[in-house]
């Protein structure tokens, strides 16, 4: 638990050498504290900065005292599935240092103690040279920004003594960056809220309706309000069919937003709503932080039809590192809309500077061309903040979503309670026992093993199981990848997702997908019959009886059409309350707390995942290609055979629903299998490493070319669930996946690991992004607006262990054209 002083001093020196890729980083100890008391007196109140005493005492103890608490004895710590501990209670400690993941204390949330693997899980009690520890990964202040003011005062005293700069806006992040080392974070949590459910002083909830006469906004005025820039976002929403927008604050979570979606939707019509918001699935995560900046997705609405969250940004706020407030976003685009798009393409993305930062009233900000050393690139902007990494570009304050016609909700899966599952097993013992004439069958794999007794194993049951794998599985295949061939439209089809809840085998209990166009569910019910029927003589030379056939029909049935997501999260069935899980609450979204919806008020959103020890489970989040997936479909079905469940929250009209300015790369050939790939990890062990859990998907994907053009490597991974373990194949042979051996014990090795991998594997940047071009302007922009590199951190597309070899990485890269659009010209010309 200890460590020497020799190997404190050790690796203090060691941390202290690696610490940034800017050496030149000042330390929070050479500020004098009366520079710190005017800077806590140059904030809105006290409140914002309540902590100083922390630059003496350090956070560690803070951490030891309000956070671990709520992690000892938890009997589910390895899984967030199962976790009881709540992030809606964390996001509220006082000291605000308190992460999803306990692990995220340390650097690269890497836990240093060791575990055996046995629960319940233990957290060890803490002395002071523990909290000392040096891989902890804890600011040395926290400040609560209740103002945009705050955050620029902030930023600005940062620059003046270049001390680095961390945002958290609910610390879900895999890598630890929400929380870095030897800076000062910027927690959102108490910025201005704007979308809500529960504010009765906005009777439409923070939406905005766009039926104004919005071609009268003279953008070449020389000082715009802040209602003329919602005029300039309203004009982008116009320009997507779509008549109206939810503003956003930079703090605020999912929960917030749907609440307020579902309240505005009820008061308009309770019967068939109006509205729906592209959102995330879990209400404890931030929608206008890091869920953004990672692209965030979700399989529960219909981002598949209508493109992810950040697809559906049309404007943004932030304030940059170099201190300047803005706004900005499309201001001219591609009309008609180009064949095969369904969203205009960007063609110019201007922005504007607040000339007043420091009022707290909104409407009296004052918007003007922007001046001075650091003059912002929009576009640049505008394409890195969608999708280019968290904590890298500066602070995200508010945005626009816009949001789209609804429909109702359709629940579309297996049966849900223990009974439809003893049904189904019922009538696979039957058959079995009655052909082999045995007392004892093999259970079938998927079932929860704790409801039944083991067992025994009978001649050839595996190959009739492994029969109905296959079916299902190219079942699944078809209706993610290529509905048509199951009767269903593209359209109705991409309507449907699903947020990790699709077994691969047959007679796995997890089969929900949530359908988001009238009628798919039960035409996906149909065309699941219609292949139980095709198949039916191969069951019967397995001599299944009728009866069990009708069995495997009912693999597919309507659950239920819902009002929307909230609807679906509160509803219960209280004709059955034996479930799986014992809860009493048959239906498996169920992650809201009232009977009703309609006369009771909505409690928070679904919190998932739960907090639990590490992010292990995200070794990494990978997305075969949708050409890998169609091209051998035999292969395939033997690939997805042996994978745990996934997640549909990609492919469909991803590629069309870009407008070609965002830095999101899971376009043109990304498929909808969205699949954890994860390392097996050694809890007990002083060192792990990291290599052939991957092999499995290189050489599936990889099967015939062993390299290719490096700058050609497809972005496969998604960066939000993707965790610290992410390493891409080697560059030699990109068949086989990288070994990596992580040294609990020693940072220094790690460290060395880890560079000598960015040598001989593909990059973890690329994984995500793809291109290398595209994570060299993704670096270029960070290096630009961010001059004296505050804004670095694990996970960002500058991590602690880069150095400053990309010093010329802007010289290498070719600008895009932009388009000049005739607004441009005139504030040109009036000039």
């Amino acid at each position: 638990m200890m460590i020497t002083k020799v190997q404190f001093v050790f690796v203090l020196y060691l941390a202290t050498a690696l610490r940034y890729a800017n050496a030149a980083l000042g330390n929070v100890e050479d500020i004098s504290m009366r520079e710190w008391k005017k800077f806590q007196s140059d904030l809105t109140s006290n409140e914002v900065l309540p902590n100083l005493s922390a630059l003496f005492e350090g956070l560690g103890r803070k951490w030891v005292d309000e956070c671990v608490p709520s992690f000892k004895n938890d009997k589910n710590m390895l899984s967030s599935g199962e976790s009881k501990v709540s992030n809606y209670e964390l996001m509220k400690k006082e000291n605000g240092v308190c992460l999803d993941y306990l692990s995220c204390a340390y650097e690269r949330c890497i836990w240093p103690y060791g575990f055996d693997g046995e629960l319940p899980f233990i957290v060890p009690e803490f002395d002071e040279t523990d909290l000392r520890e040096v891989r902890l990964n804890l600011p040395s202040l926290v400040v609560f920004p209740k103002s945009v003011g705050d955050i620029k005062t902030t930023i600005d005293f940062a620059n003046k003594h270049k001390i680095g700069i961390s945002i958290k806006s609910t610390g879900h992040d895999n890598h630890g960056g929400s929380t870095q080392k030897d800076t000062i974070n910027i927690y959102m949590r108490d910025f201005p809220v704007f979308a809500s459910g529960d504010n009765t002083m906005t009777p439409s909830y923070g939406i905005v309706e766009c039926n104004q006469d919005h071609d009268k906004v003279a953008l070449s005025k020389k000082k715009l309000t802040t209602q003329d820039l919602v005029d300039v976002a309203c004009k982008v929403a116009e320009s997507r069919s779509k008549k109206a927008m939810i503003h956003v604050g930079g703090g605020q979570v999912w929960n917030d937003v749907l609440k307020a979606v579902h309240k505005e939707n009820l008061r308009i019509n309770p019967i068939y709503p109006t509205y729906q918001v592209i959102s995330g699935s879990s209400g404890s995560v931030g929608c206008a932080g890091g869920f953004i900046l990672c692209g965030g997705v979700s399989g529960n609405t219909p981002a598949r039809q209508f493109g992810t969250p950040l697809d559906n940004i049309v404007q943004l706020e932030m304030v940059l590192p170099t201190g300047h407030h803005v706004r900005f976003g499309p201001t001219d685009w591609t009309m008609p809309i180009p064949a095969g798009k369904i969203t205009p393409q960007t063609t110019e993305v201007l922005g504007w500077c607040n000339s007043k930062p420091n009022e707290v009233e909104v409407a009296n900000w004052e918007w003007v061309e922007c001046s001075g050393k650091h003059i912002p690139n929009f576009d640049d902007l505008w394409f890195a903040v969608r999708g280019g990494g968290g904590g890298s570009y500066g602070v995200i304050t508010a945005l626009y979503y816009v949001l789209h016609e609804a429909s109702q909700l359709e629940l579309v899966g297996s049966p849900g309670t223990i009974h439809d599952f003893v049904d189904l097993r019922k009538g696979w013992l039957k058959d079995i026992a009655t052909r082999f004439k045995v007392d004892q069958v093999e259970l079938p794999s998927g079932l929860p093993p704790q409801l039944f007794p083991p067992p025994l194993s009978p001649p050839n049951s595996g190959e009739a199981q492994m029969f109905l794998d296959q079916i299902w599985v190219n079942f699944l295949i078809d209706l993610y990848e290529n509905p048509k061939a199951l009767g269903l439209t593209d359209e109705a089809a991409y309507s449907c997702g699903s947020a990790g809840n699709i077994n691969p085998k047959f007679f796995g209990p997890i089969n929900d997908h949530i359908c988001h166009s009238d009628g798919v569910a039960s035409d996906i019910v149909k065309a699941w019959n219609i292949i139980v029927i095709n198949n039916e003589p191969k069951l019967k030379k397995f001599k299944f009886s009728d009866a069990f056939i009708d069995l495997v029909r009912k693999k597919m049935i309507v659950k239920k059409i819902f009002y929307d997501f909230v609807e679906l999260t509160t509803s219960r069935d209280d004709n059955d309350s034996s479930t799986i899980d014992g809860t009493g609450k048959s239906n498996p979204f169920q992650m809201w707390t009232n009977d009703s919806f309609l006369d009771v008020e909505i409690e928070d959103a679904p919190d998932t995942p739960h907090p639990f020890l590490a992010p292990y489970a995200y070794g990494g989040a990978l997305i075969p290609p949708k050409s890998v997936i169609m091209k051998d479909r035999e292969k395939s079905i033997e690939f997805f055979g042996k994978m745990g469940g996934w997640y549909t929250a990609t492919g469909g009209k991803l590629a069309e629903t870009s407008d070609g300015r965002a830095s999101y790369a899971k376009r043109d050939d990304t498929g909808s299998m969205y699949l954890s790939v994860n390392p097996p990890f050694n809890f007990g062990a002083e060192s792990q490493t990291i290599p052939g859990t991957y092999d499995t998907f290189w050489s599936y994907i990889f099967d015939e070319t062993g390299t290719g053009v490096e700058d050609e490597f497809p972005a496969v991974a998604d960066l939000c669930h993707s965790g610290h373990f992410l390493v891409g194949p080697k560059k030699d042979d990109w068949r086989k996946g990288c070994d990596v051996t992580f040294e609990f014990n020693d940072p220094e090795k790690t460290y060395e690991a880890l560079k000598q991998a960015r040598k001989d594997c593909i990059s973890w940047q690329q994984l995500v992004w793809g291109k290398q071009s595209t994570v060299d302007r993704l670096k270029c922009v960070q290096k630009k607006h961010d001059p004296n590199r505050l804004f670095i951190c694990w996970g960002c597309i500058v991590e602690p262990i880069d150095d400053d070899e990309e010093d010329d990485v802007c010289e290498q890269i070719k600008k895009p054209k932009v388009k000049k659009s005739k607004i441009t010209k005139k504030r040109k010309t009036k000039k």
